[in-house]
């Protein structure tokens, strides 16, 4: 991810995925240790960004969260600078976003 400037300093990237309902997903976040001010969410058609599903941030305790999918459906992901401020003070910012299958659950 890189720094853009002005209005899109907080844009970073975001991608569509589709989650079966019935499957248990683990979103993990991974950056290195200087780089903690970007954050990963998951939302979709109901939930915008500033009111996702769940989301971590690389100061967690912990970096990742599960998501137990009740809908199939296309939701997004975003990796995104935490806050404007930060965007604005790194020249460079990388992280990785890992998308991992725990298991099936009844739904």
């Amino acid at each position: 991810m890189t720094r853009h400037k002005g209005d899109e300093a907080l844009k970073g990237e975001e991608w569509d995925v589709y989650l079966m309902k019935g499957t248990l997903y683990r979103f993990a976040l991974c950056c290195y240790s200087e780089n903690k001010h970007v954050v990963m969410k998951l939302y979709g058609d109901t939930l915008s960004e500033d009111t996702p599903y769940n989301f971590v941030s690389a100061r967690s305790s912990k970096p990742y969260f599960d998501f137990a999918c009740k809908k199939s459906a296309v939701y997004k992901v975003s990796l995104r600078f935490e806050s404007k401020k930060e965007a604005e003070k790194e020249k460079e910012l990388s992280a990785i976003g890992i998308l991992g299958f725990i298991r099936k659950f009844k739904s």
